[in-house]
Parts: structure tokens; C-alpha cells; sequence
């Protein structure tokens, strides 16, 4: 039977009509294809810009300030902008500090530790101050540079115990790296310690024990989650069984496909997955991975339903911004 709406359909699909200019518009989505440094700052940045205006975003810009610095590169316009914005409605306290502090964050990238190290101290705000030796003390991890390591940590453990903490994920990497596992046994019960009496520990503890798989030592990761279980019911979730398993596969050199990350019940833990995947590419010597990670990261932040706050999407984008490029 001739049904003329199948051929008025046959003219359009053989191209007598012009298609939609949407279908062939390339998508308005930051480090679609490839994810440079210019593309996640202003991606950082337009989270910042998102957050709830008041004391919480004028931090966010503040350190979002340092990051910028910290990766060597010019601020997007985007928060020239949110600077004017933030300083209608309130004084803005002069960040100066920040900017330098970044700056030594980008020396110690060089490994020129005892002069980051030297000029941080040097930083009058606090905060500020913190920041850059945090970010040091990780490089001086990575470079393995016991001086760096040793002045760095024991401010830390003075004046932030949290930045120290978080140092000392760092050197746990270095240290089962080297083949030190009887310092980082010591470290790893150390870290147990603190985060297990921490509220929102369950990335922080999952992350030992991905340090402990990236360095092939997967009986050893699943033997710390099983024990640290007992004390954080948490970790037996699927989701971080499942980050477990693309890290392990990773390590093995097989790259997760799009599907495995699919899968997570969870945008944040999805989110936690990018970060950690970007870090063990750059930390492995495989930057294309780990650009290529990066991009897959920006694409998901950018989706319309993510259900993580502003703030942590930020923060994120901007580690992976100091740390891998």
C-alpha cells in the first residue's frame, strides 16, 4: 500500500531539506575535545562563580586566586568579573598573599624547594601561607626530597592537621613506590587514625588503599579495607569496590571504559574516580591519559543533573589542575 508520508519522510532524510542547526552546532561544553589549562580554569571558575554568594564564595575566590598561580597561568576573564561582582556587595580582603602563594606552589613544581619553602614562610596570611606549603609538601613527596619533605611536614603538623594529613597521603604514594613498606605500614596506620575519628572519611581511607593498589600491592589494599571496614561500615559500599576495580585496572594498564564509571550510584564518588585516575596517569608518566581522564572529567562536571555542590566540583578541577599539568 503507498503511504506518501514514508516518501515526504524519504525526501527529507536524502537531504532535499536542510537539517536543524543545533544537529551540527558543536556542543558549548569547556574541554569537550581536549582539556588544557585554559579551558579548567575557567571551568574552575565558573563554579566558584556559581556558589552561594557570601563569606564561603569570597574563600573559594581567594584560593581559586592561588590555584591560577599554582599552574603558571593568566585568570580567566570569568573571575576578573566575579572579583567585581563579589566587591558590590563586599569588602574584599586583599589576595595578594594567595597569587603568591601560588607562585611558590609553581616553584616547587621545579623543585626548587628551598626557596618555595623559604619565600611561603615568608607569606603573612595564614591561609594563604598553608596552602602553598601544603601543595610543596606534595611535590617534595613526589620528588622524594627528604629535606622538603621533613620542613614542610613538621609545620604542617603544628599549625594544620588536616594539610598534614593530607601530605602525608602524598608521601605514602612515594614511599610504596620506593619499596619503603615499613615506613609506609607505619603511615598507613597513622592515616587509619586520624580519618577513621574524622566526619566524611570514607575517600580519604579508600584513597590509602589506592595508593596501595597503584603500586601493585592489591592484596595489601584489600587487606587495610577489610580491616578498616570494621571500624567505617562505609567502605563495604559497591561504589568503592567499584573505584577499587578501575584503579587495579588501571595499574594493570586497562584504561576504564565510559560504562565503568556509568555505573557509580554516586556523582561524588564518580567525581573522587576522575581525580584519582588523572593523578595515577600524571604520577605514572602517561600524560595522555591522564589529560584524556581529565577531559572525561570536565565533561561530567558540566552535566546538567551533577549532584555534587559547587565548591567541591571547584576543588577538584583545581587539583587536578596543580597536580597533573
Amino acid at each position: 500500500m503507498y503511504r506518501p508520508q514514508l516518501f515526504v519522510a524519504a525526501i527529507i532524510l536524502a537531504g532535499c531539506s536542510q537539517q536543524p542547526v543545533w544537529i551540527s552546532t558543536p556542543p558549548k561544553v569547556l574541554c569537550f575535545e581536549h582539556a588544557d589549562k585554559g579551558c579548567l580554569s575557567e571551568l574552575i571558575a565558573q563554579n566558584v562563580g556559581a556558589e552561594q554568594p557570601g563569606p564561603n564564595q569570597l574563600k573559594s575566590f581567594r584560593y581559586t586566586r592561588a590555584v591560577m598561580a599554582s599552574a603558571g597561568i593568566d585568570e580567566p576573564s570569568s573571575l576578573r568579573l566575579l572579583s567585581a561582582d563579589i566587591g558590590k556587595v563586599m569588602c574584599i580582603i586583599p589576595d595578594t598573599d594567595f597569587v603568591l602563594a601560588g607562585q611558590e606552589v609553581e616553584r616547587a613544581k621545579q623543585k626548587n624547594f628551598d626557596v618555595a619553602i623559604r619565600n611561603a614562610l615568608g607569606i603573612h596570611d595564614e591561609d594563604a601561607k598553608l596552602f602553598a606549603l601544603a601543595h610543596i609538601a606534595t611535590f617534595a613527596s613526589r620528588a622524594n626530597d627528604e629535606g622538603a619533605i621533613g620542613k614542610t611536614l613538621s609545620i604542617l603538623n603544628q599549625e594544620d592537621k588536616a594539610a598534614y594529613m593530607e601530605a602525608l597521603q602524598s608521601r605514602l604514594v612515594t614511599l610504596l613506590a620506593i619499596g619503603d613498606l615499613e615506613r609506609a605500614k607505619s603511615l598507613q596506620e597513622l592515616l587509619l587514625s586520624f580519618y577513621t575519628a574524622s566526619p566524611d572519611n570514607t575517600m580519604a581511607i579508600a584513597r590509602v588503599a589506592i595508593s596501595y593498589v597503584t603500586a601493585g600491592h592489591v592484596a595489601d589494599a584489600n587487606e587495610f579495607l577489610r580491616n578498616a571496614s570494621f571500624q567505617v561500615p562505609e567502605l563495604r559500599t559497591e561504589d568503592v569496590a567499584r573505584l577499587l576495580s578501575i584503579m587495579v585496572n588501571a595499574a594493570k594498564g586497562e584504561h576504564p571504559s565510559p560504562q565503568d564509571f556509568y555505573d557509580f550510584s554516586s556523582d561524588e564518588m564518580r567525581l573522587q574516580a576522575y581525580v584519582q585516575l588523572a593523578l595515577f596517569y600524571e604520577r605514572s608518566g602517561n600524560a595522555g591519559l591522564s589529560r584524556k581522564t581529565s577531559s572525561d572529567l570536565s565533561r561530567f562536571v558540566q552535566k546538567s543533573s551533577l549532584k555534587v555542590g559547587r565548591a567541591a566540583t571547584a576543588q577538584a578541577l583545581s587539583r587536578v589542575l596543580i597536580e597533573t599539568y
